[in-house]
């Protein structure tokens, strides 16, 4: 293997370790999101809750 395709392939080894990184953080995001949300509409829709 030649320089260039050494550097290369490092690059796209790290490309792809960002966006896999960056999947899993949006992922873990919105998930949070729809649990915060979930338990809001859950206390507001509660009998005790005024």
């Amino acid at each position: 293997m030649s320089n260039i395709q050494i550097g290369l392939l490092l690059l796209f080894g790290i490309a792809t370790f960002g966006c896999i990184t960056l999947y899993i953080d949006f992922v873990h995001e919105r998930r949070r999101g729809e649990k915060s949300l979930s338990g809001a509409t859950r206390q507001d829709q509660s009998p005790t809750r005024r």
